[in-house]
């Protein structure tokens, strides 16, 4: 029998306001999911693509995760319950860069803002061939206290998805 596994690859995007960094610390510090997946995986950790002030925490927390903060949009409300990602495009383009130069990924691996990232990534690469030629669509994800996208431009995609749910 084959003992030998090759690790997974996965690309890790984190929260709201926050930081790869300190992704990786509430991972491996304040839980123990990065020790879990360490002997199967390793996690890579991407920064949002719109930086923030040193001040964007409450202080209270600006100890416990320091800056630099970042987010993958801000959301602001549009028509019909959707709503507006400004710097959404700026953080895709970051994100297809950073897989450019360090993939392929296995996988993804989102928590709050960050694992509706993954799974918009994931859903426009399997589901838009001009962002499939440039994203290559993950094996899996791992979404973790996160929601659909409710960006304007992804509301039938976010509707096809249910529709006609992958296998």
């Amino acid at each position: 029998a084959n003992t030998h596994m090759t690790r997974l690859r996965i690309l890790c995007f984190h929260s709201f306001r926050l930081s790869g960094d300190n992704m990786r610390k509430q991972l491996f510090d304040l839980a123990n999911l990065g020790a879990s997946l360490a002997d199967l995986a390793t996690l890579d950790f991407v920064d949002g693509g719109h930086r923030l002030g040193d001040d964007a925490l409450p202080e209270r927390l600006q100890a416990l995760f320091p800056p630099p903060y970042f987010e993958w949009w801000n959301a602001r409300e549009g028509a019909g319950g959707t709503a507006i990602y400004d710097h959404l495009e700026a953080s895709l383009a970051k994100v297809e860069r950073h897989i450019a130069e360090h993939g392929p990924y296995d996988g993804y691996l989102g928590f709050s803002q960050g694992g509706c990232v993954a799974h918009t990534l994931s859903l426009l690469s399997m589901r838009d061939p001009s962002f499939a030629s440039r994203v290559p669509a993950p094996r899996f994800a791992i979404l973790l206290s996160c929601r659909l996208s409710r960006h304007t431009e992804h509301s039938e995609l976010v509707a096809g998805a249910a529709a006609a749910p992958l296998p």
